[in-house]
């Protein structure tokens, strides 16, 4: 019993040891974004019927009735109130630079009881570009504007401003103009690891994970750096990184088999 207990003492001594400056964390999945805030005013094609009513949100087909002897003048959707932007149009996106963009949401809105019809499906989105920054014409981004994202291209650019294009989630933000939009240029998945747990060897990046208490060494494919942490491709090989695996942040002596008690 004696000679248990000693082995038992001289087992834990020297675990406590090996494992002294060993730490690890558990990887799990993180999404990251990167986006800024811009100031802008929301573009439709629209028109004031002269006189008539429909349901809010009704879409019309052009000549369909809006009682009391009115028809629609145009196909389109029908909201039951007007901002005094109801001028501004498509057409007017060419003739636009930063400054007319800053002037229009400058303006105050003039609400009015008249209803008006969203003609067509594309809508826009025109603000100001932070100070130094370009937006490619074509390039694919997301907009939010509250009620989650929304896929959009870059219609045009120019010096501080640009102006986005959709045709989806019309319906939703029918009742905004001058608003406050998160743009987002890239949007990345993956699994985050503190930047202390890569390693490198031979130019091939590796971290250490502690399965069934020893090391082993797994590939990481590194998609993201970020402030302290980086994301990597999850994968699905025993030898890549899985999401819930302990990778090793700190450490010493390290080297694959390793018991780690």
């Amino acid at each position: 019993m004696l000679f248990l207990a000693l082995a038992a003492y001289l087992a834990a001594g020297l675990g406590g040891r090996l494992n002294r400056n060993i730490r690890w964390e558990r990887v799990s999945e993180r999404s990251v974004e990167r986006f800024f805030l811009a100031e802008g005013i929301i573009i439709r094609n629209e028109i004031i019927p002269e006189g008539g009513q429909a349901p809010e949100g009704k879409r019309l087909g052009a000549g369909d009735s809006m009682g009391e002897g009115f028809f629609a003048p145009a196909s389109g959707i029908y909201f039951g109130s007007c901002d005094g932007f109801e001028h501004l149009s498509e057409e007017d996106i060419p003739l636009l630079d930063a400054e007319a963009v800053s002037r229009l949401c400058d303006l105050e809105a003039a609400p009015r009881a008249e209803g008006r019809l969203i003609t067509g499906n594309d809508w826009y989105f025109a603000f100001l570009l932070p100070r130094y920054m370009e937006l490619q014409k074509g390039a694919a981004l997301s907009l939010d504007l509250g009620s989650g994202e929304i896929p959009c291209l870059v219609h045009s650019s120019g010096e501080g401003f640009a102006v986005l294009s959709m045709d989806t989630q019309l319906e939703l933000h029918a009742s905004l103009r001058i608003c406050e939009g998160k743009i987002i240029r890239e949007k990345f998945s993956g699994l985050a690891l503190p930047s202390s747990a890569i390693r490198e060897a031979g130019g091939e990046k590796f971290v250490w994970t502690v399965t069934a208490g020893r090391l082993e060494k797994k590939k990481a494919d590194i998609i993201f750096f970020g402030e302290g942490f980086v994301l990597v491709s999850p994968g699905i090989g025993a030898d890549q990184v899985r999401e819930g695996d302990k990778v090793v942040t700190a450490g010493e002596d390290l080297y694959e088999g390793k018991i780690i008690i």
